[in-house]
């Protein structure tokens, strides 16, 4: 149930290296992968890109990791809710605007360091949070996710460095 563990990573380790070296000979950049909580559960970081690249490369890793992983006699899943009773895992998209020159989603005036560009941008997610529902919980297993306590977005909220938020919780 550790996240961020090393060790439980090396029993994998031929795994994880492949997908490391395979993935970017594929343009799919993994800044980061590691354990989550959860039994067999791990975060990939996936390289920042241009939204449509992203997305290209989000299904190139599951895709990748999937084919790597039958090599090993590994099947990842990416299902969200596998078992009741554990905390499950998803995906989420880390966000921001820039006109090449600064971060227009940060004040550095702001308590919050919160601009008014970004207050707008994040009323209008929450607004449109649940309207969001089909494609942000695809599936069955993507809404029994949606328990309360378990790192999962229930209700529209926002929150800074909140995991059961639905919208930010990295603001920049």
């Amino acid at each position: 149930m550790f996240g961020y563990s090393l060790l439980r990573i090396n029993q994998n380790r031929d795994f994880f290296a492949a997908i490391m070296a395979e993935m970017q000979a594929f343009g799919v950049p993994i800044e980061g992968l590691h354990t989550e909580t959860g039994p067999g559960v791990y975060e990939a970081a996936i390289g920042f890109s241009e939204a449509l690249t992203q997305a290209d490369r989000a299904i190139l890793f599951k895709t990748g990791t999937k084919e790597i992983g039958a090599r090993f006699g590994i099947m990842p899943s990416f299902m969200a809710k596998p078992h009741q009773t554990l905390p499950g895992c998803s995906g989420h998209i880390h966000q921001s605007l820039s006109d090449g020159k600064s971060n227009l989603f940060f004040d550095a005036k702001n308590p919050r360091k919160m601009s008014k560009l970004f207050e707008s941008y994040l009323a209008g997610q929450i607004a449109c949070m649940m309207e969001f529902g089909p494609m942000i919980w695809p599936t069955i297993n993507s809404y029994k996710r949606l328990v309360d306590g378990y790192w999962a977005p229930v209700k529209p909220t926002w929150g800074m460095d909140n995991r059961t938020a639905s919208s930010p919780r990295h603001c920049w």
